[in-house]
């Protein structure tokens, strides 16, 4: 391998491996059941949590993505701090969700809530 291959490889890798390592966010979140006092209905509505449990601590996109209809039924940007938790989404209905997150420094999406979903009922 030639000397000017060489330098050209390594200088391709390095750059490959700092994408990466932008890419290393990771949310965990929480759902909550929320009946209002004064709703004597059996409707129930949730609230998606969702907390920065390492990464950029840079604005987030945030889409709430029902399976159930196919389609993004809500979206945020935010910004949060390591260890900080926000409640995101409230008035959320009973259905199977994907949470998808986009951090500002990151151009790809990542599913914090598995390919399976979120079911909330």
């Amino acid at each position: 391998m030639s000397r000017l291959t060489f330098i050209f490889f390594t200088v391709l890798l390095s750059g490959t491996n700092q994408v990466f390592s932008q890419c290393n966010t990771r949310f965990s979140y929480l759902t909550i059941e929320e009946k209002g006092e004064t709703d004597k209905s059996d409707k129930k509505d949730f609230s998606i949590s969702l907390k920065l449990e390492e990464g950029s601590e840079d604005n987030n996109s945030i889409e709430l993505f029902d399976l159930y209809i196919g389609e993004v039924v809500e979206k945020k940007n935010l910004s949060f701090k390591i260890s900080e938790s926000k409640k995101v989404f409230l008035g959320v209905k009973p259905s199977r969700y994907l949470i998808y997150i986009q951090n500002g420094s990151c151009k790809r999406k990542s599913i914090t809530s598995g390919i399976e979903g979120i079911e909330i009922k």
